[in-house]
């Protein structure tokens, strides 16, 4: 199981430099453990893209009630399966 991790941020002056970052996770508990370090800092909205076996990983662990905290913070929500 393999994950991507993309990061932005930009600068409040008038030159909004934009800075990403692309990270590739092998292994399902380092990115699970990476997902729930991360999902707490999510301010507007999650969008997450990821194969048939990601739900049951998804609802399986500890992922779905950091998922359900973001939706009663108002967090947009969005998974696409393929």
């Amino acid at each position: 199981m393999t994950a991507e991790s993309n990061t932005a941020s930009s600068s409040s002056s008038d030159t909004n430099i934009e800075e990403q970052k692309t990270e590739v996770l092998y292994g399902a508990e380092n990115i699970i453990k990476r997902t729930l370090e991360d999902l707490p800092n999510i301010k507007e909205r999650f969008d997450n893209c990821t194969d048939f076996t990601g739900p049951s990983v998804f609802i399986k662990t500890s992922i779905w009630k950091e998922y359900l905290k973001m939706k009663d913070r108002g967090i947009k929500l969005r998974k696409i399966y393929h």
